[in-house]
């Protein structure tokens, strides 16, 4: 339902003639009504009231009228006049003014004016929207004469004051042009519209685009009305323009009221960005309507905006675009590519984009692509890719796989306006989806090496020395060799030689394989040395290297790389990144050493023996002087020298199998041999390797001993290819050799230095042994002859024999004894008895040994046989001992009578032959010998004369000695001990008397064969010596015995009385305690009668027993028995 508002105006027209009065009211109504415009829908209602005068003037007869006039400016800004009034027409094309009217009856005329009677004013018509008019009012007579002025008309709207003009504005709003989003209204001009600098662009091309339905990103409209609009603040909503936006499915509808900041007649940006009910989805198309209210209340219909898309939508979209993944990439996204290889290949976006300028493209090569802006915003609707081309240039870097490293940032938006914030593919990238492989470095060769790669290399034979190196010319990637093409190479060890390559051999795949050529190097004998020494520095250039590398075409395009297109050929083949020499140290040297000298060292002139060592030095040499040399395992030099014996094999010889620390030597011991021949002077003769390979030098060239190139193998040296040097040092060139044993020739024996062939020789005297040999020679340690004796004779360490002669003497010792001495051995356990003194037997010279000596004609060997008799043995006491006892002191002792005692004691006066028996025969000079027995009388004393010279005995003679004591009274206490020699040996004969006992050569008889313990008397004869009396018994009790005291009347004295029934007497005699000796003596009684007289009396068991000290009278007794 159209709403109206009614304003309503109260105009007064003041009449320009003085005669008359007239009231005129304006008011302007219609739904809306805006002041001070009359739109469409307005009316404007003029009141003319005519009084008093103007009545009887104007309208006496009631057929006065009233003519309208309207006036228009002529700007919108101008102010109408009555002046230009004159065009004024009326409906029927009549004047004046634009309407005439009649008054009603009661002189009141009511005159309504719409738009379209304003149309007649006569100037251009329908040109004055927006334009101020004012409408003016005159009034006609009955003889239709016009009054003279115009009366102003004033319009009241509602309330408000009235107005003087109104504007006409009958034409609803609509836009100017339409800016944002954009359709075919758009024209971009400097302010470029919501896009920018972009749209500019845009419009700069040819036919320009303009964007007609492209997607938009912002909330926003932008256009420019054609009038201003009404403001909407605090209006009804039919006055408030706004935008509507359906989607296309008519899901979705969003208004959005345009604000009063946005009403002005210019070119609006309306930002529905935080309006709350404005949420566009993005990706959804959208219809846009709108609706219009100009500020004179027109307004348009619901109007679609319209595009060039079929339907008129605009997609909202404010999702920035994304890069989406590379593909169609040409020729091959596996291939390689060289200097000017073009790749292709396409780049997918996730939506349409627009470019603002020209993007580079930076590859991780450091390549570049460009893709131009026309490029990129020619690309049609929905394709959503532009293609890119990169040309690989020699100036990039290599790859094996080719990125995308970056793009120009701020160049492509989508067709919304959104910028691509990132470049960063969502999919596929042009490394991960491909591995296009850049490739523009030309091939090289990288390094030439060696295998082995660090040698030394001598004259190249194929047995004798077939050490070889391969030389490996490797280039820095795969590479071809056109078939035809050979590669060639030279080496400064020969201008004329020339190593021929003419295939490759290739390791790996491209890119990370690589190709390579080998040469088998042997040095020849024409080429020149090429190495460096310690003592001679740098030879030639010090290592082997390759002066010239030579395509055989002589065209660097017949050895490209593998690169699949545009393959880059070499560029300067001599262009090593790493040479030989460098890589590797092979030196070259094809001189072969030989021997330069023959010398030994630590030895001097002089006579050597058997087992001498010998060194035998040989020195090598090269053209360039000393040389150092080395062994093959398991071979050696034989050296032959001036010693060997030509029948007997293998004499003379030396083994060399190892060099000297100084390498240009080589040193063996020549050992001499007992199958050697003695020399004067040592010399060398022959030289033979185990191999002609035996010896080779650092650069394996092999031993040449044919120094004088007679054709004698390689392998030995004859005399004339000995050096002259051999020996022949002053300090050694008189070396003997003696392979001689020395022997023993004979023994002579002295004595106190005059000769000693017979007779005896006691404890200390020295018997010198004179050893006489077939040379001069020496012992190192004290040699021992050890004699039937079990003594020994020395010859002293360090002895040198004086005229062939080594003396050894031996000292006759205790206990040495032998009728005829002889020699039992000789021990040279330890011992050295060598020749040709004052040579040391460890010493160099290693003089010959006498190893062992067997004499057994010591006693026999004619001119020079020896009986000598050895006593060495001191005599001894065997023992001593009483041989004889006997009684009778007037008579010889030989004429007393003899008596033994079963209890072995010995009282007074009794005679005992004391006896000492020695060891051998003695002799006693100077005194006599006393012995104590322990007696209180004299010693026993022996004296020369008692050594029995004839003993009963032969064996005996001179061995023992007696004599006779006769014990004295009291000589002794009661016996009760054995008589012994008092200590078990005979008196020291130092002591006084001084004595002197030996055996007949002399030897004295010592302490030890003084004392006899075991074989002294009371160990043999065991006697006791008793010249004590016994003492008075203690007391002496009588008893009758026999019969009985039980018969008799009177008992109590029977013992005391002997009577008629006893048969005998029981005498009790107690004997002294202080004889022990009484325990086996006798006892004897008497018997004194009435007559006063001693009766002897018998006992009823007696013994015979002499009863005085010189055994002559003899009694009945009483053996005690304990």
């Amino acid at each position: 339902m159209k709403r109206f508002l009614l304003l309503f105006g109260a105009f007064m027209a003041i009449n320009g003639s003085a005669y008359a009065a007239i009231t005129v009211s304006a008011t302007v109504t219609g739904d809306p009504i805006v002041s001070p415009f009359l739109n469409n829908s307005s009316v404007i209602t003029i009141t003319v009231t005519l009084t008093d005068d103007d009545i009887v003037t104007f309208d006496e007869d009631g057929t006065g009228k009233v003519v309208t006039y309207v006036s228009f400016a002529t700007s919108n800004d101008g102010n109408p006049s009555n002046g230009n009034v004159g065009g004024n027409r009326q409906s029927n094309g009549q004047e004046p003014g634009i309407m005439l009217t009649d008054y009603n009856i009661n002189h009141v005329a009511s005159i309504e004016i719409e738009y379209g009677d304003l149309l007649r004013h006569g100037q251009d018509l329908d040109t004055e929207d927006q334009k101020p008019f004012d409408l003016y009012i005159k009034k006609v007579d009955a003889d239709e004469a016009l009054d003279g002025g115009f009366t102003d008309v004033s319009y009241i709207f509602g309330a408000a004051d009235p107005i003087a003009t109104l504007k006409y504005d009958r034409t609803a709003p609509s836009f100017d042009s339409w800016i944002y989003p954009e359709n075919s209204d758009f024209v971009p001009d400097a302010e470029n519209g919501v896009r920018g600098e972009f749209a500019r662009t845009e419009a700069q091309k040819s036919p320009p685009v303009y964007r007609d339905g492209w997607p938009f990103n912002l909330q926003k409209v932008m256009f420019n009305p054609s009038e201003q609009l009404y403001n909407p603040d605090d209006a009804a909503s039919s006055l408030k323009s706004y935008i509507k936006f359906l989607s296309r499915d008519g899901l979705e509808e969003y208004i959005g009221y345009i604000p009063s900041s946005k009403v002005a007649d210019q070119d609006q940006l309306v930002d529905f960005e935080s309006d709350v009910t404005v949420t566009l989805t993005t990706g959804v198309q959208y219809y846009i309507y709108y609706y219009l209210v100009d500020q004179a209340g027109n307004s348009s219909a619901v109007t679609k905006v319209t595009n060039g898309n079929n339907p008129d939508v605009w997609k909202f979209d404010n999702t920035e675009p994304t890069l989406s993944f590379v593909d169609n990439i040409l020729p091959s996204g596996t291939d390689s590519y060289g200097h000017d290889a073009e790749v292709t290949y396409d780049i997918n976006y996730s939506e349409g984009l627009r470019a603002s300028a020209g993007n580079t493209v930076t590859y991780n090569t450091d390549g570049t692509s460009e893709i131009t802006t026309t490029v990129v915003n020619a690309v049609v609707k929905d394709a959503h890719k532009v293609n890119v081309s990169y040309t690989v240039k020699n100036t990039h870097d290599n790859t094996t796989d080719l990125t995308i490293q970056s793009f120009d940032v701020d160049t492509w938006e989508d067709s919304a306006g959104n910028p691509m914030e990132s470049y960063a593919f969502t999919g596929t990238s042009l490394s991960s989806g491909a591995a296009v492989m850049v490739d523009i470095l030309p091939p090289t060769l990288s390094v030439i090496d060696a295998t082995p790669d660090n040698v030394l290399l001598g004259l190249y034979h194929e047995t004798i020395n077939p050490t070889e190196t391969e030389i490996k010319l490797a280039f820095s990637e795969r590479v071809n060799l056109t078939e035809g093409t050979n590669i060639t190479v030279k080496f400064n060890t020969s201008n004329s030689e020339v190593y021929t390559i003419s295939s490759l051999t290739h390791d790996g795949e491209y890119p990370q394989g690589y190709s390579y050529g080998t040469i088998a190097y042997q040095p020849l004998s024409t080429f020149t040395n090429h190495y460096v020494d310690a003592d001679d520095g740098q030879v030639g250039d010090g290592r082997l290297s390759i002066t010239e590398i030579k395509l055989s075409s002589n065209n660097n395009d017949h050895l490209q790389d593998d690169v699949t297109n545009n393959p880059n050929s070499i560029v300067d083949i001599n262009n090593v990144g790493t040479a030989l020499e460098v890589s590797s140290n092979i030196q070259v040297e094809i001189d072969p050493p030989v021997v330069s000298s023959i010398t030994t060292a630590g030895v001097g002139d002089g006579v050597y023996g058997k087992n001498a060592e010998i060194p035998v030095t040989l020195n090598f040499e090269d053209v360039a002087g000393s040389e150092e040399i080395w062994f093959t395992a398991s071979q050696f030099l034989t050296v032959t020298m001036n010693t060997a014996d030509p029948e007997e094999e293998g004499t003379g010889t030396v083994r060399i199998d190892e060099r000297n620390d100084n390498g240009t030597s080589a040193t063996g011991i020549y050992t001499v041999g007992e199958n050697d021949i003695g020399v004067a002077n040592l010399r060398v003769s022959a030289i033979e390797q185990s191999d002609p390979t035996a010896i080779y030098d650092l650069f394996g060239n092999k031993l040449d001993l044919d120094d004088d190139n007679d054709g004698d193998p390689d392998g030995a040296a004859d005399a004339d290819d000995l050096p002259a040097s051999n020996f022949a040092n002053a300090d050694y060139d008189n070396i003997g050799i003696d392979v001689t044993d020395p022997s023993l020739s004979f023994i002579d024996a002295t004595k106190g230095g005059a000769s000693f062939t017979s007779g005896t020789a006691r404890i200390g005297e020295i018997i010198t042994l004179n050893l006489t040999f077939s040379e001069d020679v020496q012992v190192d340690a004290d040699l021992t002859i050890t004699l039937n004796t079990d003594g020994t004779a020395v010859i002293t360490s360090g002895t040198v024999s004086d005229n062939l002669v080594l003396q050894a003497p031996y000292t006759v010792a205790e206990d040495d004894e032998i009728d005829e001495l002889d020699i039992t051995s000789f021990d040279l356990s330890g011992v050295n008895l060598t020749d040709n003194p004052p040579n040391a037997y460890n010493g160099d010279n290693k003089p010959n040994k006498l190893d062992a000596i067997t004499y057994t004609t010591f006693k026999t060997f004619p001119d020079h046989a020896h009986t000598i008799k050895i006593d060495g043995v001191r005599p001894t006491v065997t023992q001593v001992t009483t041989t004889e006892y006997k009684y009778g002191d007037a008579v010889l002792f030989a004429d007393a009578t003899a008596f033994t005692q079963g209890n072995n004691r010995y009282g007074i006066n009794t005679r005992i032959k004391f006896q000492i028996t020695f060891s051998e025969a003695v002799e006693i000079s100077g005194g006599t010998i006393d012995l104590n027995v322990g007696l209180n009388q004299s010693v026993v004393q022996i004296t020369s004369s008692d050594i029995l010279a004839n003993a009963d005995n032969a064996d005996l003679h001179n061995r023992i000695a007696e004599t006779v004591l006769t014990v004295d009274a009291n000589s002794s206490d009661a016996g009760t001990d054995l008589v012994n020699v008092n200590g078990d040996i005979l008196p020291d004969p130092t002591a006084i008397p001084n004595y002197t006992l030996t055996d007949e050569p002399g030897n004295e008889i010592n302490a030890a064969g003084r004392a006899f313990a075991g074989s002294n008397i009371g160990n043999i004869s065991q006697i006791y010596i008793d010249g004590k009396k016994p003492d008075q018994p203690q007391s002496i009790s009588i008893v009758p015995e026999g019969g009985s005291s039980a018969s008799l009347l009177n008992s109590s004295d029977y013992d005391s009385y002997f009577n008629s029934v006893n048969t005998g007497i029981a005498v009790t005699v107690t004997l002294p305690t202080d004889d022990p000796s009484l325990q086996e003596g006798a006892v004897y009684l008497k018997l004194k009668i009435d007559d006063g007289n001693y009766t002897e009396l018998e006992p009823t068991t007696s013994t015979d027993i002499n009863i005085d000290n010189d055994n002559t009278d003899t009694r009945k007794c009483y053996r005690i028995d304990g």
